[in-house]
């Protein structure tokens, strides 16, 4: 997409983690923002392992917990 070529202003909305690794959840945020205007969502995506250290491992397994797989946004973007 050309974002240079709107001929108007896009409302994002931000869900982040928000989704708390659930994707029911993710969906129903999406559905959420649709119902309320947003023309898109964002999401943060993350590999737990790639910041946190593994001689913490209840942290490690926290953040894991909160992430979605890619085919989940795969399945969210449809």
């Amino acid at each position: 997409m050309n974002f240079a070529k709107l001929e108007r202003t896009w409302i994002v909305a931000e869900i982040g983690v928000n989704h708390e690794g659930n994707e029911q959840v993710a969906h129903e945020l999406i559905e959420k923002a649709a119902a309320t205007g947003a023309d898109a969502v964002k999401f943060q995506t993350h590999i737990a392992e790639h910041y946190i250290s593994t001689v913490q491992p209840e942290r490690l397994a926290a953040v894991r917990g909160r992430a979605l797989p890619l085919e989940a946004f795969r399945r969210l973007a449809q």
